[in-house]
Parts: structure tokens; sequence; C-alpha cells
């Protein structure tokens, strides 16, 4: 039972403006979440299910998007409503929790847990 959120879209190429560009829509019922990622997941998918109902799931592409001094490897949901979520990375089974409230856009960073052998990054 979707029970209030949004079937996911289906795919779409806009034909105006910027191919970086994304359209949100955010207010009073609605948020937005950006989930950014490290460059290795470039091309794959990103889920999200709200917490408590696992039989819903929606997806995106995690894009490189072009911004004024540097490249993000980012997927956009852009319109959910407010609650709790679960975002499941690719190539890992553990969720990342993250709250999307009315009005806002979240955001959540995606990284390689520290046991990946992948993980050239330093923090």
């Amino acid at each position: 039972m979707n029970q209030g959120y949004p079937a996911p879209p289906a795919a779409e190429t806009a034909t105006w403006g910027d191919p970086d560009c994304v359209v949100i829509d955010v207010g009073v019922d609605a948020g937005a979440l950006v989930v950014s990622a490290e460059e290795r997941f470039e091309g794959r998918e990103v889920e999200i299910s709200a917490r408590g109902d696992p039989g819903w799931r929606a997806h995106a592409a995690l894009r490189a998007r072009r911004l004024a001094r540097r490249t993000l490897v980012a997927a956009c949901f852009a319109s959910l409503p407010p609650g709790d979520y679960l975002i499941w990375p690719p190539a890992t089974g553990s969720p990342v929790a993250v709250t999307v409230s009315a009005g806002e856009v979240a955001s959540v960073a995606l990284a390689s847990p520290p046991s990946d052998p992948t993980n050239t990054r330093r923090r």
C-alpha cells in the first residue's frame, strides 16, 4: 500500500534548459531529498523506502552534475511527503536514515564503509 507516498515517476528526458537542472516540488505538504555519493557510484541507482513501510520504494540514478566549481555525483527525489526514510545505497545492504521535512530540501552523503578496500578517501 502506498499510504500517500507518490508513485515513482516515469522516466522522462527534459528537452529544455541545462541537462544538470533538477526541478523540485516542495511546500506545505512536501519536501525533497538530494543524495550525494562518491564518483565510483556514478550511473548506479539508489533506492528510498519510507521507514515503517518497506513495501513502498522508489529509485533514482546517481548522475554527475556540474556545479559552479565542481562536479557532484547525486540523485534527487524531487518531491516526498514529510517523514522518515531509508536510503538504500548501491553495493551495500546497510540503509542510511534521513528525515524529510515539508518545505525543505534534505541531503545525505553516501560513503563507502571503512572496511571497503575501494574506499581511498581520507576523512
